[in-house]
């Protein structure tokens, strides 16, 4: 994810009152572990990515309870995914939109 974009976003998560961020981390190995504290992942996309990125799969495994958000700043997408790889494409990329986003996604049952 563009800097000035990761950047935004973590803006605006910490201007949520009732949210912490847990951190930002640039290495694949260290999503592992930042996965720990979560209940919802950021992640971001390229124009090569994936759909689910490949370690979607592999932290559901771990984390059962996780919802990931993926915003592929280049097509100006959002998508959520959550236990066996849910998935729900969101209409647009911005700011507000994004936050009310993340809101939602923390309140989904992922065992129904």
């Amino acid at each position: 994810m563009p800097s000035l974009l990761a950047e935004a976003v973590a803006a605006e998560i910490r201007n949520q009152p009732d949210w912490r961020l847990v951190g930002t981390v640039q290495a694949p190995l260290d999503i592992l572990s930042a996965a720990v504290d979560a209940d919802v992942l950021i992640l971001g996309a390229t124009a090569s990515t994936a759909y689910p990125p490949p370690i979607c799969s592999q932290l559901f495994g771990e984390y059962p309870y996780l919802k990931i958000l993926v915003i592929d700043s280049a097509n100006g997408q959002v998508t959520s995914y959550w236990l066996e790889l849910h998935r729900n494409p969101m209409a647009s990329l911005d700011l507000t939109t994004l936050i009310d986003s993340i809101r939602q996604l923390n309140e989904v049952d992922p065992l129904p």
